[in-house]
């Protein structure tokens, strides 16, 4: 029996037969993680939620289950924005991510996002978008294709960064630079909720 805890961010859940869900997290240590939760526990296991997990499976080739030991939920989503914007990072984590591929600085800055997403405004909540795909590209190897952006060393200084005027003037065309580098060079990318967002600028 192989058995691990970690600390990560709910990216999706799925039916898997009658009795089960296949939870997708995306975790601290092990990156993207996939596993089985009971209906019956349900429904915890939201969506962009934090949770405190434990991880059990019989190999470490083979489907685990998942033990929620705590969860805290994104409450209090007041804008459009930033609910399109829970649900685009949950869709980008999942498609692209491989399985069981530690992102430490991806990780981080997305359980940055989960745990102030209510503190930013509509308007700042659309420039943590625009940092999120920039690091979530950057981590993927694509950093040289994107125009314009300032260093990313401290993601805890992210206000700042938001606030300088190449972000402010540039928010549109980064997106459209990001859409155009996932499209060309990565596959099954539902491109809904960035178009949504890319309406709201």
């Amino acid at each position: 029996m192989i058995s691990w805890s970690d600390i990560g961010i709910v990216i999706a859940s799925r039916n898997y037969g009658e009795k089960y869900r296949l939870v997708t997290i995306f975790t601290n240590d092990y990156g993207k993680v996939q596993a089985m939760a009971y209906k019956s526990r349900l429904p915890n296991f939201c969506n962009f939620s934090q949770v405190n997990i434990n991880h059990n499976s019989r190999t470490a080739t083979s489907i685990g289950f998942w033990r929620l030991c705590s969860e805290k939920q994104p409450l209090g989503l007041v804008h459009r924005a930033h609910l399109l914007v829970c649900q685009s990072i949950c869709v980008m984590l999942n498609n692209v991510l491989p399985l069981n591929d530690p992102h430490l600085r991806l990780f981080e800055i997305t359980n940055y996002i989960a745990s102030h997403i209510v503190q930013f405004t509509e308007r700042e909540i659309l420039y943590v978008y625009v940092y999120f795909e920039t690091v979530l590209l950057r981590e993927l190897g694509f950093s040289s294709e994107i125009p314009n952006m300032p260093p990313l060393d401290d993601f805890h200084q992210i206000r700042d960064i938001i606030e300088m005027p190449i972000i402010q003037n540039n928010t549109y065309n980064i997106l459209r630079t990001i859409e155009r580098i996932i499209k060309d060079n990565l596959t099954n990318i539902d491109n809904f909720y960035r178009d949504a967002i890319l309406q709201m600028i």
